[in-house]
């Protein structure tokens, strides 16, 4: 088993994630680091640069299942604190709320509108973050994350095969 600081090293880690891989307990593996890894896009990160092809493709469906938990947390806050601070929702946004709340599911629109509501979802949300305490948000959110993933994926897969 290649150890925490390895994966780091043979993959690229930054800085700062070769900080944290350091703080870990002597000896911990790639696998300890995946448990107590505290950010999901470190999560992610790892599952892109740590798989085989065959691996990830194995994985896909569990990452999707977490990706799309996430997608949905981040419709909410934005519809939420836009409202809550009187911003005019775009109109993706409403779409995407009244999606994600059921409030509409009608199948017409729906492949093209999603990759607009995603991509305006993460927009929203990092601009919520700059004008709000980033540091808590981000790092409630990363955290969330990394729940979300690790409810689908509950142990490093990269053991396998």
């Amino acid at each position: 088993m290649v150890s925490a600081i390895e994966f780091g090293t043979q993959h690229g880690s930054c800085s700062e994630a070769m900080e944290w891989r350091r703080s870990l307990s002597k000896g911990a593996t790639q696998s300890d680091a995946w448990l107590a890894c505290e950010r999901g896009d470190w999560l992610l990160w790892q599952l892109s640069h740590g798989l085989t092809s065959k691996q990830y493709d194995r994985q896909r469906p569990a990452i999707l299942r977490a990706l799309d938990r996430i997608t949905e947390r981040a419709i909410l806050v934005t519809h939420h604190s836009m409202v809550k601070n009187g911003v005019e929702c775009p109109e993706w946004e409403v779409w995407a709320f009244e999606w994600v709340t059921g409030k509409i599911r009608s199948n017409c629109d729906w492949a093209d509108w999603t990759a607009e509501a995603i991509a305006g979802a993460a927009v929203s949300s990092a601009t919520l973050a700059i004008e709000t305490d980033w540091e808590a948000v981000g790092a409630t959110e990363l955290y969330m994350q990394a729940e979300d993933i690790r409810t689908e994926i509950p142990v490093w897969p990269g053991t396998e095969d």
